[in-house]
């Protein structure tokens, strides 16, 4: 993500509240989103939630998803402009 969205694109990816269901060697997965992109240089920020629908399958390495995908609940965009939005990049987008 670092590299394809370049340092002047900060983003915010936050899943909570994870509802799993297990089947032997398979299990699916509800997880709530809420996210946020912030692109100064552009004044624009988007901030939004969905639900993530995932599907697992255990291998002999461990459990991996086989299939992701996410339903959007809602898309908020707006104009920096005009609100004195500073924005302070701190170091752990260096990690």
């Amino acid at each position: 993500m670092r590299t394809s969205l370049g340092p002047e694109i900060i983003t915010e990816h936050r899943v909570t509240h994870p509802e799993i269901t297990l089947d032997g060697d398979e299990a699916s997965a509800t997880w709530y989103l809420q996210d946020r992109v912030i692109a100064g240089g552009f004044n624009f920020m988007l901030i939004g939630a969905a639900f993530y629908h995932d599907r697992y399958r255990r291998t002999s390495d461990g459990w991996k998803i086989c299939a992701t995908g996410y339903d959007r609940t809602y898309d908020a965009t707006m104009s920096l402009e005009g609100l004195n939005f500073k924005l302070k990049p701190g170091r752990a987008l260096n990690i």
